[in-house]
């Protein structure tokens, strides 16, 4: 029971400092994004002390445990895409040639066992639609446990069970500096840093070139679902990421930039505007970085005034399928 009770602390939402806050953000190592390592082994922890107690005579009945059920859709769906969790919240993990991206799935599907009956539904909806779209493996079933395939095959055997189809939302993890916006066949995830978080974390002699990937990178999800894994970060330019604006030096590991003015708003879950004031530690190079994300059209701009360069992007995405 002493055991039971003590993880109690785990489930109230944080306002500073560790922890999963109410806009869905995880926080791990004071400043780092780390939904995709830390917040999946932890939701990972947590289904397997279900597990263990349910239906002994000790139970999880801790103030604020229905927030787990909240962490699903608030903390990982939108951060989910085609079956893996993006990069962009996994900290120095992503330069692990065995990073799995897929074990957040594999939990939500064991939470529905427990969750309630509504939540395990949709749980259920969602892990089938990430499921069936995932051609990054040929076996969807590898590196499961056994206990984890048996899951899975009763899932997609389960006809009752309807997928859940495209997710179509914008999403603000304002607190960990972290956009997404979604629509049919895409989803566009923007990477920022600011005073509140560092621009990347190097450590263990892991992720030592991921300079530039708090400096606005953008990742573009679609129908290549492996396009940021299969050899991705050995073989990407480091100085050249993604919607970054880049002097070609290197970066200071774990360091905030200063600055305040970054994040961004939304309008009713669906479109939304994010901002950026670059300065990144270890140059001289300052700016300002703003992306506009509408129904079909995603706008960004940006001014470099070290660089003095001005940029204007249109990216127009009415093609993107999940077949093109």
């Amino acid at each position: 029971m002493k055991a039971r009770n003590a993880i109690s602390s785990a489930f109230p939402y944080v306002t500073s400092g560790d922890g999963f806050y109410a806009d869905g953000s995880f926080i791990q190592h004071d400043n780092i994004a780390y939904t995709g390592s830390y917040g999946s082994v932890l939701l990972g922890d947590i289904a397997k002390l279900l597990t263990i107690l349910d239906k002994s005579p000790w139970p999880i009945e801790v103030a604020d445990f229905g927030n787990v059920w909240k962490w699903v859709t608030d903390s990982f769906e939108p951060l989910i895409y085609d079956g893996n969790i993006m990069e962009m919240v996994s900290g120095r993990a992503i330069s692990r040639y065995n990073n799995n991206t897929r074990g957040a799935v594999w939990t939500i599907l064991r939470l529905a066992q427990f969750a309630p009956s509504e939540q395990a539904n949709y749980y259920k909806s969602m892990v089938k639609e990430w499921v069936i779209s995932d051609t990054s493996t040929t076996n969807p079933y590898a590196g499961m446990q056994i206990r984890d395939i048996v899951n899975f095959k009763q899932l997609l055997g389960d006809s009752s069970i309807k997928l859940r189809g495209d997710l179509v939302t914008h999403h603000q993890f304002s607190v960990m500096d972290r956009i997404v916006h979604s629509r049919p066949g895409y989803t566009l995830g923007i990477s920022m840093s600011s005073s509140r978080i560092a621009n990347y974390e190097e450590m263990n002699g892991e992720h030592t070139k991921g300079w530039y990937t708090g400096d606005g990178m953008t990742y573009l999800y679609n129908s290549d679902s492996d396009q940021f894994r299969n050899a991705f970060w050995p073989t990407v330019d480091p100085y050249r990421m993604p919607g970054t604006t880049s002097d070609g030096l290197k970066r200071t590991a774990i360091k905030t930039t200063g600055k305040n003015w970054v994040g961004g708003s939304s309008m009713d879950n669906q479109f939304g505007i994010a901002g950026m004031d670059l300065a990144p530690p270890g140059s001289k190079l300052t700016g300002k970085k703003s992306w506009f994300m509408f129904d079909d059209e995603i706008v960004a701009l940006g001014l470099a005034s070290q660089l003095q360069m001005h940029v204007a992007m249109d990216v127009r995405l009415r093609q993107l399928s999940r077949t093109g």
